[in-house]
């Protein structure tokens, strides 16, 4: 088994498989090399351990903490496809992803389901990937109610059957279209909600509990 510069054993999972990795420091090139993956330019690496989904350069040098087991997905093609997850933005090298891909990379556990659009998707099933956006994914929890709170997002109805909605997916509520850019920033407003807090903001990974016409304002800006 191939060893680090201090000694440690470097090895990965790829494709479900324990592949060993040359000493020292260590690229995707080298984990592709290392899984058999040849010719190196015709496959496209993606990283699928914590807890998302992200493509790695061929020249990309590799974080390998001590003791972890980074974790890959190959693919024979040059092409990138994009989801959201959770808020999310995953890459992904097929023009579908399994469910199971999506609950095991995600760490969503059983009592969770994954949805896509706001519809459950059955086990095993696939989300297609080929569409002009990315599709916007989630979970909630099995055997969630089919009844749905009325809510107002940027001065459109709409109904949603979560009990609480996060500063992500709002933004996707809001803005379901717009292209994933870093350049751009987002500001999200309420009013009428909880008692305990009728009115307020919330900013990235925050989330507020949901009344019935609760009243949403999010607004997007380009940074300079």
């Amino acid at each position: 088994m191939t060893t680090n510069e201090e000694g440690a054993a470097q090895v990965a999972i790829v494709d479900g498989m324990d592949v060993a990795l040359p000493p020292g420091p260590v690229t995707g090139e080298a984990v592709l090399r290392a899984a058999g993956a040849e010719p190196v330019q015709a496959h496209l690496l993606v990283r699928t351990d914590g807890g998302r989904a992200r493509v790695v350069a061929a020249g990309e040098r590799l974080d390998l903490a001590l003791g972890d087991v980074p974790e890959f997905r190959s693919f024979r093609s040059g092409e990138v496809r994009h989801l959201r997850v959770a808020g999310s933005v995953w890459a992904w090298g097929a023009p579908a992803i399994l469910e199971d891909d999506i609950r095991a990379i995600a760490g969503f556990d059983d009592d969770y389901e994954v949805v896509l659009d706001g519809a459950g998707v059955r086990p095993g099933g696939l989300v297609d990937l080929t569409g002009e956006f990315p599709p916007m994914v989630g979970l909630r929890p099995c055997g969630y109610g089919t009844a749905m709170v009325p809510i107002v997002v940027n001065g459109r109805e709409r109904a949603v059957a979560e009990r609480e909605l996060t500063f992500e997916r709002l933004v996707d509520l809001a803005f379901p279209n717009l292209p994933v850019e870093a350049s751009r920033s987002f500001t999200v407003t309420y009013r009428r909600g909880p008692a305990d807090r009728p009115e307020g903001s919330l900013v990235a990974d925050q989330a507020t509990r949901l009344e019935p016409g609760i009243r949403f304002n999010v607004t997007a800006t380009t940074k300079s």
